[in-house]
């Protein structure tokens, strides 16, 4: 038996799959890897220094295929 050790939620989930058209299989795990984020290639960060020199807060923010995202705030 193939599914032996999966637990029964994975199996039915497995079974619902195979029941399905081999091209909707096919459209439903080309959805899935274009929803999976890939990971920042590198992350940018600027750190923010007070009036008397102090640093009070360090943002950073992912860059992806050269695109930047959006600055957060993370513990200085």
């Amino acid at each position: 038996m193939e599914n032996q050790g999966k637990p029964s939620n994975e199996n039915a989930f497995v079974e619902f799959f195979k029941g399905l058209d081999e091209n909707y299989q096919r459209y439903c795990i080309e959805e899935i890897k274009r929803k999976i984020k890939k990971p920042p290639d590198e992350w940018e960060t600027e750190e923010v220094y007070g009036a008397n020199g102090e640093l009070v807060a360090v943002h950073r923010r992912p860059i992806v295929n050269g695109q930047a995202g959006v600055w957060s705030e993370v513990s200085p």
